[in-house]
């Protein structure tokens, strides 16, 4: 089952009054002003905006992260693990892409679940390029994808097919070597409609203090990303002055 928008699998809350639990220097650097923004301001936390604009330049790799609409499985409608978005969600899904419509973005990486799926449908964008990527998944136990899903109908033409049979492969593997190849994009914006508990590895991955040892527990010192909103990361080639963006953002 897919846990609710103020529930995504492992995410823990800001602690009572609002200030984060403590972070490292590197974390914090990665994040800019997030952790402030998060902490002390809650129409920041709650409805998203622009966290840090210092230092970024033209030749840097956005990636601009939307999670699904709601999904019967955010509802308790449906407890399979591929559950299609609600009435709302297809709403939620619409309102999105009709503020992404001004925005011109290089491609589109997508996972192949249905909600996903139902999601980049609803947004009704264009680009050059739409992909399917199994490494965008959301977390799941060993062995569960195999169990519920596989073998897996084919994905729509609109996209590419799947390139790297990621089903079964962990967690923070796939997160580690999806952003190192986007890493080698060439500059520009790209959207990546994914499921919360991957918003939230893609940006440990970038909040990671260097030497550190990535596993495949899911922690964010922020507010988990709701149904339809969007985070933003910034990428650079040698990866050392990635940052975190928007987190939670309602609008471009």
């Amino acid at each position: 089952m897919e846990r609710s928008a103020g529930a995504v699998l492992g995410t823990p809350q800001l602690k009572a009054g609002g200030r984060p639990r403590s972070f490292g220097a590197a974390a914090r650097s990665r994040m800019g002003n997030a952790l402030e923004c998060a902490a002390y301001s809650p129409s920041v936390r709650n409805r998203g905006g622009l966290l840090d604009a210092d230092g970024m330049t033209d030749d840097m790799i956005h990636l601009w992260i939307l999670r699904h609409g709601e999904s019967r499985g955010n509802t308790g409608e449906e407890l399979d693990m591929d559950p299609p978005l609600t009435a709302r969600g297809i709403r939620q899904a619409r309102a999105v892409g009709r503020r992404l419509s001004r925005v011109a973005f290089d491609g589109v990486f997508l996972s192949p679940l249905r909600r996903v799926r139902q999601t980049f449908e609803a947004l009704s964008l264009r680009a050059p390029w739409a992909e399917f990527d199994t490494r965008l998944l959301e977390y799941r136990d060993p062995g569960a994808y195999r169990l519920h899903c596989l073998p897996y109908p084919p994905t729509p033409e609109y996209a590419r097919v799947d390139r790297h049979d990621a089903w079964e492969r962990p967690f923070a593997d796939r997160i580690r070597e999806f952003l190192a190849d986007a890493a080698a994009l060439p500059p520009g914006r790209y959207l990546v409609v994914c499921h919360g508990g991957t918003a939230v590895g893609l940006v440990n991955d970038i909040l990671r203090p260097p030497g550190r040892k990535r596993d495949d527990s899911i922690r964010c010192p922020l507010d988990p990303l709701l149904n339809a909103a969007l985070a933003e990361i910034r990428l650079t080639p040698d990866r050392l002055g990635d940052r975190l963006v928007r987190w939670n953002a309602t609008h471009p």
